[in-house]
């Protein structure tokens, strides 16, 4: 981590107060630590910022872009990228661009306005070629077996108490795949009707998939 300040103090008179300005420029490289429980890793940035201490939100920055090479929220998310901004006019943080990868596929969003002072802010994201092996492991349950992929999109709303997801959609991806439900042979006990839906889940193969 390398830093640069410079600040300057201009005196007031009795009719206008006294102004400090702050300009900062950082570098980060290679940096890893605990943000929480979160664990990240491989952090560069160059960051250039200006601070007024008497503005709400104090530090405003140029479009600016940093890398992160993995981040463990509980998965692991890696080759991260992010192009951002942080307007102190409007009390704004905002994302051009974000993209990482996880799950076999990617995870991205674009346009992103969060308003610092807002109850609550909403982000679209979009993820891609999600591998259903993977999120099966994720969840640990071990009475189903499957492949392909899915695409779709989470609303995220973000507020003081948590975060929600309303109306998000899932895709298959071409050509499909397969779901074997492990237990399903002998499940229905003597019901036809289980019985016929068990048969078919024990080898159920798709071509379409909508959630």
């Amino acid at each position: 981590v390398a830093a640069d300040m410079n600040l300057q103090w201009r005196s007031g008179s009795e009719a206008n107060a006294s102004t400090v300005e702050i300009a900062l420029q950082a570098s980060l490289a290679d940096l890893a630590g605990y943000y929480g429980d979160m664990f990240f890793g491989g952090l560069t940035a160059q960051i250039t910022a200006d601070m007024d201490p008497a503005a709400s939100q104090p530090f405003s920055t140029p479009p600016l872009s940093l890398q992160v090479a993995s981040v463990d929220v509980g998965l692991p998310i890696t080759n991260i990228r992010m192009d951002y901004q942080l307007d102190s006019k409007t009390n704004a943080f905002l994302i051009a661009a974000v993209k990482g990868e996880l799950l076999g596929g990617t995870a991205s969003s674009e346009n992103v306005r969060y308003d610092l002072g807002s109850e609550r802010n909403v982000i679209n994201l979009d993820f891609d070629g999600f591998r259903l092996t993977r999120m099966l492991q994720l969840a640990e349950y071990e009475g189903v077996q499957a492949t392909g992929a899915v695409s779709g999109r989470l609303p995220l709303t973000i507020a003081k108490e948590g975060v929600e997801v309303a109306a998000g959609t899932l895709i298959a991806d071409q050509p499909g795949g397969l779901i074997r439900y492990l237990d399903g042979a002998g499940a229905g006990q003597g019901n036809a009707a289980l019985d016929l839906m068990n048969q078919a889940l024990s080898n159920y193969v798709f071509e379409s998939l909508d959630s």
